[in-house]
């Protein structure tokens, strides 16, 4: 999935888009650089699709 060059993120509408007729129980995101732009969209999509989100802020230090 590509992350959107201004964000250096997975925009919430790439995320669905990946999704359609897919079936995801883990979302791993990693927050570049410290920036996690749209993280709160993204979870609570996840939450309400039972998928489990995961961040990664190892590249963010």
């Amino acid at each position: 999935m590509d992350v959107e060059i201004s964000t250096l993120n997975v925009s919430l509408e790439t995320l669905k888009k990946t999704l359609q007729n897919k079936k995801l129980s883990v979302f791993l995101i990693t927050n570049l650089l410290g920036f996690s732009d749209n993280i709160d969209e993204i979870k609570t999509f996840c939450d309400q699709s039972n998928i489990i989100l995961l961040e990664d802020n190892c590249e963010s230090m």
